[in-house]
């Protein structure tokens, strides 16, 4: 039987009048929608849904086909057609909607446009010299690219803690002796919370910039591989020049990332594509590097303290890493701890050891070749041969002098003594830092210029010395490292007229740039002098030059004993003094305050001449060494355990005539009984509990040390020893603000830990205590 044709449905004209009235609707929004919708495939599916009345599909459409619109700039119907349906809140969302993604388009432009490589170009060719903005290599002299002559330096991580070193870096553990370098910690920056945010402290001259030129250079040239290290974009800011705009501005990091690159691009504009800056920090791809806050006006480092802290707890996966000589880094850390916000990030804390002798060695064989090619324009065999010659003729005569080893083991002084040696090769060479300036000084202002036949104003070396002098005193108590063109002519006029006052101003701050190179641009019209160093040299001249036209000069020196941009200056005017009046100067500072001795001490222990004291050396140093223990009985009497134990690392450290860093092993195992025994011994009496019994102290922890069965490297006897004295608890190293500081509550031998930045249960504390008991032995009371 043949199948039935259906019949149709019988019509019914309300509901056919509807369904023709909804296709006309749809109709007219689709007509009006494809009036600024651009024709693509998007756009015909989303049709073809709206005409089927398949409305599910043309929902989950709608946005594909509304951002491809906006994609197309059909920006202005769209606004107003969300007008007509949404009214001023659509407006707005719609605005919003097209500025974001105008910045996209932008963004993905710019990153067609090979952005990220221009920008590690100009960033990379700021940092190919050797000598960088905080430093002027003198003329005749080449100067040397970083891939040629940088040695690394070696940082010391014997103070960390458990919680800052990586399980997995077994380096770090190995290096007590020969220290780490900074890609040690840069190839374990992803997997260490703690190296987030690493500073890198020394005193100047240590090479603390060079360092983050050579990691800046090292990241730019995409050389990071060798290390193992995550790759970064590094973006190098110079404190010194950009304080003004975050104290006074409080720009955003990605602010200031923009205005750097302006900077670095200055010759050939190199434009920032919208939220380059932002998604760089964001996405953890950002290596800050912020060099030299101890270059900081004193008015304005809380507020830069404060944005360094903001920045980096903000940008939680971008890396930082912060240099700075040690006043300045005790200052910043004091400013932030004090900060009134509540979120505070302090960094892991890496001091720069001195060169050794094979730094030296690798330092001064490729600088001699560098200078042996450049003054013959060969690189021949011979040339060669001649700079190995010249090099190792310096290097024996460093080895062969103690004194002048100690100066060679800064990198600047290494430096000013290859300069010296260059110029003058069968001279003897300087043996004390002050000295070692004035030869350079002696070259720059009057040796050189005559041999080039250059005349110069002025009629003699001391008469130009005299003025920059001046100058240099001036920048000091303005705390300036740089000024402005017009301030430094204003600043050099009553100087030069005291000598000439028919001099022009202009033409010796010419003659001071120019020729003796003592003086440089470090950012247009702005002049600086070639080294911080050299500055507070002059300086230190200039106030003992005042002080033998009238005395009392000096106060201004006490006056500003405090001040951390002061001391280098202190200390070197100090180096200036006769015998006798160095011990005056020592102990009127002594008189200062009980925060004021170490100061003093140290410019007994850096006076280049003790044994011409009159009182003796042995003896001077025993009538400083109960003024040096002042503080720390003041704080051990008052019971601030915490701030008594800064103190004790802080007196060992200068014991051993250094200010900062770790101890070597012949540092503990040569430690002065004296001085370990009043250590010990003041521990021990303010530490008695109700029974009588001493709970704190170097002997009490050697006594548990024992009974813990001597440990002398990381093992379980030394958590034994950790639980004891309760540097662990639950299995797990306590950080150093954990700790009890309650002397009934506190275990047995508590303290002393030897400081904030030690690392309680650290590798450096276990050969520490150790070498510390062994030496407890040898020295009877």
């Amino acid at each position: 039987m043949p199948e039935e044709t259906p019949k149709p449905e019988a019509n019914n004209p309300e509901k056919e009048d509807a369904s023709r009235q909804q296709r006309r609707q749809v109709a007219r929004w689709t007509q009006e929608f494809l009036r600024w919708m651009p024709l693509g495939g998007s756009g015909g599916v989303f049709a073809s849904f709206l005409l089927q009345q398949q409305w599910a599909q043309a929902v989950i459409m709608l946005p594909v086909t509304a951002i491809a619109g906006v994609w197309a700039a059909y920006s202005k119907n769209f606004v107003e057609q969300l007008q007509d349906i949404y009214a001023d809140r659509a407006k707005q969302d719609a605005k919003n909607l097209v500025s974001w993604m105008d910045s996209l388009n932008e963004a993905l432009k710019w990153q067609f446009s090979g952005f990220d490589a221009k920008y590690l170009k100009v960033q990379s060719s700021a940092c190919v010299d050797y000598y960088g903005d905080d430093f002027k290599q003198q003329q005749g002299f080449m100067s040397p690219t970083l891939s040629q002559v940088y040695v690394p330096l070696m940082l010391d991580p014997s103070s960390l803690s458990l919680h800052q070193r990586s399980p997995s870096n077994r380096k770090l553990e190995e290096a007590q002796t020969e220290g780490c370098q900074i890609w040690d910690f840069l190839a374990q920056v992803r997997q260490v919370p703690a190296y987030q945010f690493i500073a890198i402290v020394a005193d100047g001259g240590f090479g603390k910039t060079t360092l983050l030129r050579h990691i800046t250079y090292t990241y730019a040239q995409g050389r990071y591989r060798r290390y193992r290290a995550p790759k970064f974009r590094p973006v190098l800011l110079y404190l010194r020049k950009w304080r003004d705009k975050i104290a006074e501005e409080k720009l955003s990091l990605p602010e200031l990332i923009r205005l750097h690159i302006h900077d670095l691009s200055k010759a050939k504009p190199l434009p920032v594509p919208p939220l380059w800056a932002e998604s760089l920090l964001e996405r953890g791809e950002a290596l800050i590097l912020l060099d030299g806050f101890d270059e900081v006006a004193d008015a304005q480092r809380p507020a830069v303290a404060r944005w360094i802290n903001t920045q980096v707890t903000t940008y939680g996966k971008a890396r930082f890493l912060l240099s700075s000589r040690q006043g300045g880094f005790e200052a910043y850390q004091k400013l932030v701890d004090e900060a009134p916000d509540t979120s505070t990030k302090m960094p892991t804390t890496l001091t720069v050891r001195e060169f050794t002798r094979q730094q030296r060695a690798d330092f001064l064989k490729p600088w001699y070749l560098c200078q042996q090619q450049h003054t013959t324009q060969r690189k021949t065999s011979d040339v060669a041969q001649t700079a190995a010659q010249r090099a190792s003729d310096l290097l024996a005569q460093i080895e062969q002098q103690p004194d002048l080893q100690r100066l060679a083991g800064n990198p600047l002084m290494l430096n000013l003594i290859a300069w010296v040696h260059w110029y003058a090769p069968g001279d003897q060479l300087p043996r004390e830092r002050g000295k070692l300036y004035q030869t350079i000084c002696d070259l720059q202002l009057g040796a050189r210029p005559t041999a080039k036949r250059v005349v110069m104003l002025l009629d003699s070396a001391q008469e130009r010395q005299q003025v920059l002098q001046g100058l240099a005193l001036t920048m000091v108590q303005q705390e300036a490292v740089q000024l402005e063109k017009a301030e430094t002519l204003k600043a050099l006029k009553p100087h030069l007229e005291a000598v000439d006052d028919a001099a022009s101003p202009a033409q010796f701050l010419k003659d001071a740039t120019n020729i003796s190179e003592l003086l440089y641009e470090p950012d247009p019209k702005e002049y600086a002098f070639s080294h911080l160093s050299f500055r507070n040299y002059f300086a230190a001249l200039e106030m003992q030059r005042l002080e033998h036209q009238q005395t009392g000069q000096e106060g201004q020196l006490f006056d500003q004993w405090r001040n951390d941009k002061w001391r280098e200056t202190i200390l070197l005017y100090s180096a200036l003094l006769k015998p006798k009046p160095l011990e005056a100067f020592v102990r009127q500072g002594c008189q200062l305050g009980e925060d004021a001795v170490a100061l003093a001490y140290r410019c007994f222990q850096l006076y280049p001449h003790p044994e011409k004291l009159p009182t003796g050396a042995e003896a001077f140093a025993a009538e400083l060494r109960p003024l040096r223990y002042q503080q720390l009985e003041t704080y051990l009497q008052n019971q601030q355990w915490r701030d008594a134990d800064v103190e004790t690392y802080r007196m060992m450290i200068q014991t051993i005539n250094k200010e900062f860093g770790w101890f070597s092993a012949e540092d503990l195992q040569t430690f002065p009984c004296l001085d370990l025994l009043i250590l010990d011994d003041l521990w021990l009496k303010y530490s008695k509990d109700e029974s009588g019994t001493s709970k704190f102290g170097f002997s009490v922890q050697k006594q548990i040390w024992i009974e813990c069965g001597s440990p002398t490297e990381y093992d379980d006897n030394w958590k034994k020893f950790g639980d004891r004295v309760g540097w662990r608890k639950d299995n797990l190293w306590l950080k150093f603000p954990d700790l009890t500081f309650n002397l009934k509550k506190s275990p047995k031998g508590e303290f002393p830990v030897w400081g904030d930045d030690v690392g309680v249960g650290s590798g450096g504390v276990v050969f520490s205590l150790s070498s510390i008991a062994q030496r407890l032995v040898e020295c009877k009371r």
